[in-house]
């Protein structure tokens, strides 16, 4: 079997042998990390690395279309919401049963971020929460492989063109230039370590490079869809009947739900504290002419039309069952190594010092560090195979403050 080796910065404490801990492994990487101040054993390393590469394969089932099936549907240790229902869990089935029929690799698809929410401008990039998802991913491509010789290929969908019209459109300038580079800066170390890490099982895909529409001309109908969005939101109770008809005939499904507006509007309250409701309206108008608009572009369909979908977040209350359907939900890191799901590019991926000074991967909510006042060291973590290398942020983050800095995010302007 392949073997991840490992080698500690000249500051880390390793004792010799630590690297056999890495016998599961996604193929011939090396590991290497460095610390401002924590030792980080090679142990810490090697342990979550393992308990996320630990196969998942369910008992055998009878036939290898089943077998297939039990991989992706998973356990609760695995996947944070439930399982597909019956009519989600036949499409699924069908879509794996239609590439064991063709012997071609079964496909699968996720939507992915474009920047890192909440961190400053010179912190910008990738972390161990982005590890943790693409090795879940890495992991679930190889289960497929060992019962369907062809294996798998994991599509990530990544939403550069979405983040810069949500987060930057309407902004000065000086935010619009602030926002584009840092999505760049994310974008290209995501690709990075997908390539590395996945190899050809996963496979990033740019909005730029799938779609072929002039980016005015996407700019121009995402407006369009947004004041049709904010038209139907903002009708009184009883009088939107003509504007959900338009917003229907652009290609919208389903209607937005109560239980869906309360969590956008909680979301962003806590997003944007100083901005008013209007203005979080038209926030939540803007993402949601970001769906609507690849929906009329048919993305998905696009770059793997028979592709079952996955997600590393949770679904909004209240969607349409012809959204959710098939869909299946990852934990990044799963139970009981961390109970905690949120999408990798809104949450700190993280070593964190426990109570027995042991170090444990966890996922984090930035806001939920800011609020407890806990502090960290800066780590990095280098990830290479075949020549290639991808960095990792790896912070060592303590809740008692017993050492390193202060966390500090950033808060947009008004535009």
């Amino acid at each position: 079997m392949p073997s991840i080796e490992i080698a500690a910065g000249e500051r880390d404490a390793t004792r010799s042998g630590d690297a056999c801990a890495l016998a599961k492994t996604t193929g011939d990487l090396t590991i290497a990390w460095e610390s401002d101040a924590s030792e980080v054993p090679a142990p810490a390393i090697s342990g979550f690395v393992s308990d996320v590469l630990a196969s998942h394969a369910p008992p055998v089932a009878e036939s290898t279309v089943d077998r297939v099936l039990a991989i992706v549907l998973g356990s609760r240790r695995t996947r944070f919401a439930p399982r597909p229902d019956a009519e989600g869990c036949a499409l699924v089935r069908r879509r794996i049963a239609a590439a064991v029929a063709r012997e071609e690799p079964v496909s699968f698809l996720t939507m992915w971020g474009a920047i890192k929410h909440y961190v400053r401008d010179e912190d910008q990039g990738v972390d161990l929460a982005e590890l943790f998802a693409v090795l879940r991913l890495v992991q679930l491509a190889r289960d497929v492989a060992e019962v369907h010789p062809p294996g798998a290929v994991v599509h990530v969908i990544v939403e550069d063109f979405g983040v810069w019209y949500e987060d930057a459109y309407g902004f000065p300038a000086s935010v619009q230039s602030a926002i584009a580079s840092g999505s760049r800066r994310y974008v290209s170390e995501l690709i990075r370590l997908c390539e590395v890490v996945g190899g050809p099982a996963l496979q990033a895909h740019t909005f730029g490079e799938t779609v072929d529409v002039d980016p005015r001309e996407c700019l121009a109908r995402v407006e369009r869809n947004r004041e049709l969005l904010e038209a139907y939101w903002t009708a009184p109770p009883g009088t939107d009947a003509e504007a959900f008809d338009r917003l229907s005939r652009a290609g919208w499904r389903g209607r937005i739900l109560e239980d869906t507006r309360a969590h956008y509007r909680a979301r962003l309250a806590k997003l944007y504290p100083d901005e008013d409701h209007a203005r979080h309206v038209h926030r939540i108008c803007r993402y949601l002419a970001m769906v609507l608009l690849y929906e009329q572009l048919e993305m998905l369909r696009a770059v793997a039309p028979d592709a079952i979908r996955l997600a590393f977040y949770r679904p909004a209350p209240g969607l349409g069952r012809e959204r959710l359907l098939g869909r299946v939900h990852l934990r990044g890191l799963p139970k009981p190594s961390c109970s905690t799901v949120m999408p990798p590019w809104t949450a700190r991926g993280c070593l964190v010092v426990g109570d027995d000074g042991a170090l444990r991967p966890r996922i984090e909510s930035y806001l939920r560090l800011l609020a407890s006042g806990s502090t960290y060291d800066r780590g990095a973590l280098r990830i290479a195979r075949d020549g290639r290398e991808a960095g990792v942020r790896m912070d060592v983050v303590s809740f008692d403050r017993r050492f390193g800095r202060g966390l500090s995010l950033k808060r947009y302007g008004r535009p």
